[in-house]
Formats: C-alpha cells, structure tokens, sequence
C-alpha cells in the first residue's frame, strides 16, 4: 500500500477508535460498517447512499480517475493496475486530464 492511502486509512481508522471512545478496533470490527449494526456496507446500502446524494456509481468512477490524475499521476498504467481499467480508458483520461491542460485551466481561474 502506498505511503498516502496507508496514512489515509490510519486516520480514518483513528477517527473510528475515537469516536468509539477510544476502544481499538478488533478483528471483528468491520471498516467500512453498514447502516446495520454488526455488518458490513453492503452494495444496496451503497447504491442508496449515492441516490439520496444524486450521484451515480460510474460518475463517481470518472471522479475517481479524473481526480488521480489531478493529484498528479502522470503514468496511464498506475490506474490499470490501481482500478482495473483498461489501457484505452487510462490513456482516454490522461488526455483529458494532461498536466499541460490542468495548467492552462488553474492559470485562466487565477489560481497560478
């Protein structure tokens, strides 16, 4: 797991334990837990999760992807590897989301 995500999980994890009172998760403590007590989300919980927020899963798939290569990845195969897309649809996205484009976008926001 790279340095990033691994520090993402422990503070997500650290969030938990604290909003447990600060009782360590064990191993029979889901990470991601359901709106059921004592299970784990599930995909219908999910999908109606992302209905009450108006978003559907392949927009938020496209955010995803769209949003790894504004972080700053610049290789199409990291996201092969990392989402399980296909080549196409990698180097599609790097296109749209080419560090020379991102530039020109932040420099006419006045971001730069």
């Amino acid at each position: 797991m790279d340095a990033g995500t691994a520090s993402l999980l422990c503070r997500y994890v650290a969030a938990q334990e604290k909003a447990a009172g600060g009782h360590p998760m064990g191993v029979e403590t889901y990470l991601f837990p359901g709106r059921i007590v004592g299970q784990p989300l599930s995909e219908p919980s999910l999908r109606y999760i992302t209905r009450c927020e108006g978003v559907t899963a392949p927009q938020l798939f496209a955010t995803a992807i769209a949003e790894f290569y504004r972080a700053g990845a610049r290789i199409p195969k990291i996201l092969v590897r990392a989402l399980d897309i296909t080549l196409p649809t990698a180097i599609h996205y790097s296109e749209a989301f080419a560090p020379r484009v991102n530039d020109e976008l932040e420099q006419r926001a006045g971001l730069r």
